[in-house]
């Protein structure tokens, strides 16, 4: 896994995939300072005729005004190719591709913000970071992104209505993200379905990040896919595992894996295999698992590795964000369950 800025996120399909706070309109921008007239005179009958006192005031400037999505142009790399578009229709595209648009509203709000603080954080390593482009559609290192077009086909005669549902999540928090004690857009990095738990960056990642605290996540149980399964032949296993870890030996009799040490959340922080410590995080990605919470066992001559949620498991769960919508909570209330120490304020552009 990589750290914090090269996160992997997951492509999400139409409608509902398996995955698997306060509502506000976005403020207004300041209106210009409105002076009194300068001076005013006095009347010469009854007053005596004296110099002014100071000269009539300049004008103020007018406040910059606060930037929105649609003010914000930026260069995605999609399939290779760099497309300039605005923020928001590339939050849009975020979304197309990160949530099934049929989750509540709420939690496709919460989704907006997210994105677009993820967004505001990469920026702050400098714009064209992905060979000229300011973010990609390479959910391996960047969040995944797809051009409403692109999701007709799985969409087919609803194209249309879910498209609206996700342009209107990011009009409706137009322009706001997090930000932590320093003003700074905090790491929202995000993820399918927790096992009950989200995990901490320091666990996952090794740097302790204060906005990505393990937090519970429970009702993310009831959620589809919330297990999932991989089975692999003992000599599969080996020679998938010897062809990167070459001094790993699997003798005849005896149990292959030792050393388990997890996270509080669940996860495998270690294991070891054949003789040699792996991180859950790196035989996770060895086998495709869906998440480094898993067991091991045995039996037929073939192993079974048994997960608990979908992905990384750091920050805020999509599932969980739909089940709290569902509960009632505001796209405010489900970030603040997920992310630790920030205030919601506008983009500074």
């Amino acid at each position: 896994m990589k750290k914090v800025i090269l996160v992997c996120f997951f492509l999400w399909a139409a409608g509902y995939l398996l995955p698997l706070a306060l509502t506000e309109a976005a403020p207004p921008e300041l209106p210009a300072v409105s002076l009194p007239p300068a001076g005013g005179e006095t009347d010469a009958s009854s007053q005596p005729s004296e110099p002014a006192l100071s000269p009539s005031p300049s004008p103020s400037p007018s406040p910059t005004p606060i930037p929105g999505d649609a003010d914000i142009v930026l260069k995605v790399s999609v399939e290779g190719k760099i497309e300039e578009m605005t923020l928001a229709d590339y939050l849009v595209g975020v979304l197309c591709a990160e949530m099934p648009a049929l989750y509540p509203e709420e939690a496709l709000k919460a989704q907006a913000v997210a994105a677009r603080t993820y967004y505001a954080y990469r920026m702050l390593g400098g714009a064209g970071q992905y060979d000229g482009a300011d973010m990609t559609d390479d959910s391996t290192v960047c969040m995944a992104y797809t051009a409403p077009a692109a999701m007709a086909g799985a969409w087919g005669g609803e194209a249309a209505d879910y498209t609206a549902r996700m342009r209107a999540a990011v009009t409706a928090t137009d322009g706001m993200i997090m930000t932590g004690t320093d003003g700074e857009p905090i790491a929202a990095v995000f993820f399918a379905i927790s096992s009950g738990k989200t995990e901490s960056a320091k666990d996952i990642w090794g740097s302790d990040d204060p906005h990505l605290q393990s937090r519970d996540s429970s009702w993310d149980a009831e959620a589809p896919g919330f297990t999932g399964e991989v089975q692999i032949t003992s000599e599969e296993f080996q020679e998938k595992f010897r062809a990167k870890y070459t001094s790993a030996t699997f003798p005849v009799g005896k149990t292959w894996f030792s050393d388990w040490k997890r996270s509080d959340a669940g996860s495998v922080l270690s294991v070891k295999v054949g003789g040699v410590t792996v991180k859950g995080s790196d035989l996770r990605a060895l086998l495709g698992l869906r998440s480094s919470n898993f067991s091991v066992s045995f039996a037929g001559g073939i192993y079974t590795f048994t997960t608990k949620g979908y992905g990384h498991g750091v920050g805020m769960s999509q599932y969980g964000a739909r089940a709290l919508a569902l509960s009632g909570k505001g796209y405010a209330e489900i970030l603040a369950a997920y992310y630790s120490d920030f205030k919601l304020e506008k983009i500074k552009g």
